[in-house]
């Protein structure tokens, strides 16, 4: 038997962007808060020119790549 969670988690990361496009949903494909901290997420649901004039002002966010851009949703990466 297997057994599936879903949680939510509060982070003052990137908080002023979600502000920004709050219809965009985030899903977290990979977090490391080592040396160099990276967030890897998906967003979707929203106005992706408003999500990346967002992240450079906001202060959590040093700099984003996209990485893929797929019907309906793209990949970032945020140091």
């Amino acid at each position: 038997m297997g057994y599936i969670a879903e949680f939510h988690l509060s982070s003052p990361l990137m908080q002023e962007t979600a502000a920004v496009v709050p219809e965009m949903v985030f899903r977290t494909e990979e977090l490391s808060l080592s040396e160099e901290p990276k967030f890897v997420f998906w967003a979707s649901g929203g106005d992706f020119d408003r999500l990346e004039s967002a992240l450079p002002t906001d202060p959590t966010v040093e700099a984003y790549t996209r990485l893929a851009d797929v019907v309906e949703r793209r990949l970032y990466r945020v140091r």
